[in-house]
């Protein structure tokens, strides 16, 4: 073997390594995307349900009784409020939906 296929050899290796290296990089790059996609659908989710608890205090301006509903607040993302008396206190309950992502929140109200 010869200069030239020392040469091809290395060549050869080098090649493979960047590959290795370009696959890693795209790797972690789509695991940064999902992470990245994941946290601003959960946000939605959580923003879904604190419209839910604005609602419900609202709501309670005017009126004292006890209800529950659902509101959409566009086509894939919605809220389910509960507003419930307990020992002269209220409690409203919020869950906020988008896609797969659900966020409950819980307030007490005297």
């Amino acid at each position: 073997m010869g200069e030239e296929g020392l040469v091809m050899l290395i060549v050869m290796f080098l090649i493979i390594i960047m590959g290795m290296m370009i696959m890693a990089l795209a790797g972690s790059s789509l695991m940064n995307y999902r992470l990245v996609n994941n946290l601003y659908d959960n946000k939605k989710a959580l923003y879904a349900a604190e419209a839910g608890i604005a609602m419900a205090r609202y709501y309670l301006e005017s009126s004292n009784g006890d209800f529950k509903d659902t509101f959409k607040l566009s086509d894939d993302i919605y809220c389910q409020v509960r507003v419930k008396s307990r020992d002269k206190k209220r409690q409203i309950i919020s869950n906020g939906y988008y896609q797969e992502q659900k966020k409950l929140i819980i307030k007490e109200i005297p």
